[in-house]
């Protein structure tokens, strides 16, 4: 399997080229500048571009067979990023051009889905930040409205309170029915993303992940 990472010299991104070359796939990394230590070496293909050049991103997506996106939104409070939105708009534009399908992305708990239960793990993460970070739910919220609409294969991983800790390998799943921390270390994250290009199981699906 080829997959494209966006946002792959990013926290999480690193962690995804790292373990999807470890699950034995082929990598492409699309970067905006080259990271000061190339730590992928040769078995990663790097690809130099802004997410404004759809010519470059549909090009570089030709042959692949799905998209794992890291790229970040800003979190900074009323601040909307619609570098984020616009990013997500055009990779989804490039793999509708060449028929790549599989989209694996990230966004947070304060948007909801259809199979949320009504809980704390549900309601606390929007309410939060709906208070503290208006701008950033407000582009979170675009971007997951373009991926539900695509048509794609999509897996949208909810998640909040990433951090730099050791990965323990034990990731919950939830929909507000089952209880989890939200603390998770963004390695764990990673993991998860890949895994979810041998599954079915969280196709158009959005679940929440924790410790």
């Amino acid at each position: 399997m080829k997959v494209l990472v966006f946002g792959a010299n990013g926290g999480i991104g690193t962690f995804v080229v790292r373990y999807a070359l470890e699950s034995g796939c082929e990598v492409v990394a699309y970067v905006r500048r080259i990271p000061p230590e190339l730590i992928w070496g040769e078995h990663v293909e790097l690809v130099v571009g802004n997410t404004d050049d759809t010519g470059l991103m549909t090009e570089t997506m030709c042959g692949c067979d799905a998209v794992i996106n890291c790229i970040g939104v800003s979190m900074r409070p009323f601040y909307e990023d619609q570098a984020a939105v616009e990013a997500n708009r055009n990779i989804i534009s490039a793999m509708k051009k060449v028929g790549v399908c599989r989209y694996i992305t990230w966004a947070t708990p304060s948007v909801r889905s259809q199979e949320d239960v009504r809980s704390y793990v549900t309601l606390f993460p929007g309410l939060m930040a709906s208070i503290f970070l208006p701008g950033a739910k407000k582009c979170i919220s675009s971007i997951v409205a373009d991926i539900v609409d695509s048509g794609l294969r999509w897996t949208v991983i909810r998640f909040v309170a990433p951090k730099n800790s050791t990965p323990t390998g034990n990731v919950t799943v939830s929909f507000g029915d089952i209880r989890l921390r939200f603390n998770i270390a963004r390695a764990d994250i990673a993991a998860f993303m890949v895994a979810q290009l041998t599954s079915d199981e969280f196709v158009c699906r959005m679940p929440i992940i924790g410790s």
